[in-house]
């Protein structure tokens, strides 16, 4: 099986960016543990990182014919919506999308 991780705007800066609320490891660290669960699990997985909406939706649409599953680690826009939220109705594969903050 083949899972991919699409990390959104300003993970990049996961240990530097408010650690009470988001913890103190990186997000390199953070991807360095999902390969060694992969791997404990035997599944394939590649996780991939953004700043930009435009890039993060050509994540998605490659997602679309390559990944058994998806894991989407993004951020809520000021209004509450998740900013890939038009994506849903065309995924044929499972989707988990999930806050940084509500796993710490």
């Amino acid at each position: 099986m083949r899972i991919d991780v699409l990390n959104g705007v300003n993970l990049d800066l996961l240990g530097r960016r408010d650690p009470a609320q988001y913890g103190d490891g990186s997000l390199q660290d953070l991807e360095t543990q999902v390969y060694a669960w992969a791997r404990e699990l035997g599944l394939q997985v590649r996780c991939r990182q953004t700043n930009h909406e435009g890039e993060y939706v050509e994540f998605l649409h490659a997602a679309l014919d390559n990944a058994d599953a998806l894991v989407l680690n993004t951020y809520r826009s000021p209004d509450g919506k998740r900013y890939h939220h038009k994506i849903y109705g065309y995924l044929r594969t499972p989707e988990f999308s999930q806050l940084v903050s509500n796993f710490i």
